[in-house]
């Protein structure tokens, strides 16, 4: 197909879904700049129990408090060193490996 794949590949790009999975299971939460650090939102209760999405108050922040939670957050590291691996095709390689 045209495309080098590092030999890396299949060992990062499960770390990146590893992580996804935590997200959706409530295990680590997404790190959101308005929470100290120990805090963050909890995107299964997110899916779980929707509220109408104001734009405004989600990008002020005060429309995501009520999923914000104490608990581990995910790390953007995995994803970062899975761009670095990819040399900037990341959503390419993402796709393509599913």
């Amino acid at each position: 197909m045209g495309v080098d794949v590092p030999p890396e590949t299949g060992a990062t790009w499960r770390a990146v879904l590893d992580d996804a999975e935590a997200l959706l299971e409530g295990r680590k939460l997404i790190p959101f700049w308005r929470l100290k650090s120990g805090a963050g939102i909890n995107l299964k209760r997110l899916m779980l129990n929707p509220v109408p999405v104001d734009l405004a108050e989600w990008l002020h922040g005060v429309g995501l408090l009520p999923y914000a939670e104490n608990g581990e957050r995910i790390s953007p590291e995995n994803w970062w060193l899975f761009q670095d691996m990819a040399s900037g095709d990341a959503m390419m390689f993402a796709v393509w490996l599913n």
